[in-house]
């Protein structure tokens, strides 16, 4: 498998915090049944802004580490870009790292409250070349109240990246009733850890994967965390599969049940 969001390197953002738990991060990977890992720290403006140069000299020092230990895994670099309108320039200039070498860019949008204009941003990243993911917007409120924006993203040319913690129900029942609706609907490009620390979430990996084997088929599991994400790495083309747009009654009966 790979994992194409992760916090592993430590001393940049709120993930690890220190090469011993960053070496343990991998150690568990390898365990869970990762080959490789797209490091992924946060670029936010104003809070994160770690250089692209920077980040590969801490991450250039994690590989060392991680070869002293001999632990079998392959990182590569990437970010996690909060994505809004003054960040384009930022992607434009080349100051954000895609994820690894490819044409393929992870954004994050906020967590609680809706952004106006997120469709044009997501036009603004693919006019200069790159084809946006989000991650986890199952996590977003407004998505969880208002699954539809999921189908008009992709629409717009954005894939969807979702984390096997929200399989589990680590980021509550609303995120986990969102997710099994994306699934039921075609919705969902990649799996991925958004680890952030030791002991966490690469340790119920097995577990995750048990569970979504009863939203969805072995088929699509493989391809979002294995073949979609190997297709990053290749910076080729993945397969689209069309989403199932959404009836009225479906999100009637699911509001009924998310307001459980």
């Amino acid at each position: 498998m790979i994992d194409i969001h992760s916090h592993l390197i430590h001393g940049v953002d709120d993930g690890s915090i220190g090469v011993e738990m960053s070496l343990n991060m991998a150690k568990e990977a390898v365990k869970a049944g990762f080959t490789d890992i797209i490091c992924t720290p946060h670029y936010m403006l104003g809070q994160y802004e770690i250089s692209k140069e920077k980040i590969k000299e801490y991450l250039e020092l994690l590989k060392q580490e991680i070869k002293k230990e001999n632990i079998q895994i392959t990182l590569h670099q990437g970010n996690e870009i909060y994505l809004e309108k003054e960040v384009i320039q930022s992607i434009q200039k080349g100051i954000i790292s895609p994820l690894g070498s490819s044409k393929y860019v992870l954004v994050e949008l906020p967590i609680n409250q809706y952004m106006q204009g997120i469709g044009n941003l997501l036009y603004e990243v693919i006019a200069l070349g790159y084809v946006p993911i989000l991650a986890h917007p199952e996590r977003y409120l407004y998505v969880q109240e208002n699954p539809k924006l999921v189908y008009e993203w992709i629409q717009k040319g954005a894939y969807i990246q979702t984390n096997y913690g929200s399989v589990l129900g680590k980021y509550g029942v609303k995120a986990e009733k969102t997710l099994k609706l994306l699934f039921k609907h075609k919705m969902v490009h990649f799996i991925a850890s958004d680890a952030h620390r030791d002991t966490s979430i690469y340790m119920q990996i097995e577990e995750a994967k048990q569970k979504l084997e009863k939203w969805t088929s072995k088929e699509v599991i493989e391809r979002i965390s294995n073949y979609n994400p190997a297709c990053i790495l290749q910076n080729t083309e993945i397969e689209f599969q069309e989403p199932v747009p959404y009836k009225i009654s479906w999100l009637k009966k699911f509001k009924n049940s998310i307001d459980k």
